[in-house]
């Protein structure tokens, strides 16, 4: 077992969401049972129904794979997007999983990208289609071209990577953030403007498989 003994295994996983098989799955708590220690697990999605699942299963990849963090598009009842940046922060915990405490939570708002961590519960944001069908690749994002013609004038975001979005506001301005930071902005549906010395950028984003946009310029 990856673990030294059910007792720390259980300080480092109850409540966390750890990788099983590639897919986000919640750990409500660690028992001793005769076979050896095992999780009462849920993959996050679906019906969600709790199955003990062996701490020595190879497809916990001995807890190396986390779920996703970086941006992803959150659908809505009424099918619209709600980009969320999810990242990683420093706090002192015994847990190796990922969870709302040792998470910070950003979304769009007017103004830009704001932080609002309790506002939201990261169970809820991963158990959503749109997070689960961008951990499958990040060929699920939306192409950037399709984005720019698609967006309202009105305030309103799309990510096209995980650690790309573009952010519209209220004036119109069709701002690109990598992670929480503004770096440039689109004109039209087919350029992109990079903020002085963000030039480094552009490889980056020219790896991303869903930005289709030709016309990049450092100004």
């Amino acid at each position: 077992m990856f673990w030294t003994d059910a007792v720390q295994a259980s300080e480092r996983l109850t409540g966390s969401i750890v990788n099983f098989d590639g897919h986000p799955t919640l750990i409500d708590r660690i028992e001793s049972r005769k076979s050896g220690p095992a999780a009462l697990s849920r993959k996050l999605g679906g019906a969600e129904d709790p199955e003990y699942i062996s701490l020595d299963n190879e497809k916990w990849n001995n807890f190396r794979d986390l779920p996703k963090l970086g941006w992803f598009n959150y659908l809505g009842g009424s099918g619209k997007i709600h980009p969320f940046y999810v990242e990683r922060r420093a706090v002192h915990t015994r847990i190796h999983g990922i969870t709302s405490n040792n998470t910070r939570v950003f979304s769009c708002k007017a103004e830009g990208v704001t932080a609002n961590s309790r506002d939201y519960n990261v169970v809820d944001l991963f158990r959503n289609t749109g997070y689960l069908e961008t951990c499958k690749s990040d060929e699920e994002f939306p192409k950037v071209s399709e984005i720019l013609m698609a967006l309202d004038p009105e305030p309103s975001a799309v990510a096209f990577a995980p650690k790309f979005c573009v952010v519209v506001t209220d004036e119109g301005m069709k701002w690109l953030y990598r992670k929480t930071k503004r770096i440039g902005f689109f004109t039209g549906t087919d350029s992109l403007n990079l903020f002085p010395k963000m030039g480094y950028y552009k490889e980056e984003l020219q790896r991303c498989p869903t930005f289709d946009i030709q016309n990049v310029r450092e100004f």
